[in-house]
């Protein structure tokens, strides 16, 4: 990222689902190298998450906050949004990581359900962030 990239996001926050490992885990590395304070999500071990939730604030100087919550449950999803908007007082940047390819690693070998149920993981993000706001933040 360049110097003017980085001040535009210095303190902003940013929630990036599917965060504790592989592309989301670099999204989130990215923004807290950026300066933003980051919103964790995923599954795993907790101890070992807790524990990359804490290097991460420590490396970068940034608050990291961590949800477990389950991107097929908008409920859940709607109880992270509220929670990064608590503990950060506000919530800038939405990465839509989650999807599933249950070990499929080329497109073409996708089964004809598997980009539904990607899309299914998806929308919920976008239900539950207007529900939570009360308004529709693209517009």
């Amino acid at each position: 990222m360049s110097t003017t990239e980085t001040k535009q996001l210095a303190g902003k926050v940013g929630l990036v689902t599917c965060s504790t490992s592989g592309i989301g885990l670099g999204i989130a590395r990215a923004f807290a190298g950026a300066g933003m304070n980051v919103m964790l999500n995923g599954f795993g071990d907790r101890a070992a998450i807790e524990k990359m939730r804490t290097e991460l604030a420590a490396e970068y100087g940034v608050q990291v906050s961590y949800s477990p919550a389950d991107m097929t449950k908008p409920a859940e999803i709607a109880k992270m949004v509220a929670e990064a908007e608590t503990v950060f007082g506000r919530l800038d940047v939405l990465v839509n990581n989650a999807g599933t390819t249950n070990g499929i690693t080329r497109f073409e070998e996708t089964p004809p359900g598997q980009p539904k149920y990607a899309a299914r993981l998806s929308l919920p993000h976008a239900e539950a962030d207007q529900r939570s706001t009360g308004r529709n933040r693209g517009q």
